[in-house]
């Protein structure tokens, strides 16, 4: 079974991809969580994604859009990881399971709740960490902080939970 934190960056990552214009990296982010339970966590999916190979008629573009993921992945765990601390361990530890509906309907409440404001605030916090680690140019860090207010992310997270 996939952990919750993989689900969570895993649907989190598609859907700001899918705000921000991404769709060719949020379909790949959605192949990956896909096939969560036989092919390894998500970080073992982008090492093995990351590792160069050169095809003929590669032109280089695929390797600056691939930066966008390890990106938002990381910035959704590190906003998961805040997630937790707020709940405390023991509320914690009651989310180590959830199934992938459940995660979905989780990500549309966090960006409709009482608290949305923050929640969004501290995922941009963490994209910009996350972005600064990966050298991620700040015109892409931006785009990506954009839409995380944006009515599309809503959308795409409500489009999730409905899957």
């Amino acid at each position: 079974m996939p952990s919750t934190q993989d689900l969570f960056a895993g649907i989190l990552t598609s859907a700001l991809l899918t705000a921000s214009g991404e769709e060719v990296q949020s379909a790949v982010v959605d192949d990956m969580v896909e096939v969560l339970d036989r092919d390894g966590d998500l970080d073992s999916q982008i090492a093995r994604s990351m590792e160069f190979r050169k095809e003929p008629g590669d032109f280089g573009m695929e390797i600056a859009s691939a930066l966008l993921v390890p990106v938002v992945i990381e910035a959704a765990k590190g906003l998961w990881a805040a997630y937790l601390k707020k709940l405390g361990e023991k509320a914690g530890g009651q989310l180590a399971d959830l199934t992938f509906k459940q995660v979905s309907k989780l990500l549309q409440w966090l960006w409709t709740g009482e608290d949305y404001a923050q929640t969004q605030a501290a995922f941009n916090d963490c994209l910009r960490v996350a972005a600064s680690q990966q050298g991620l140019s700040s015109e892409k860090v931006e785009a990506l902080v954009a839409a995380v207010s944006s009515p599309e992310l809503k959308a795409a997270l409500e489009a999730k939970a409905k899957d």
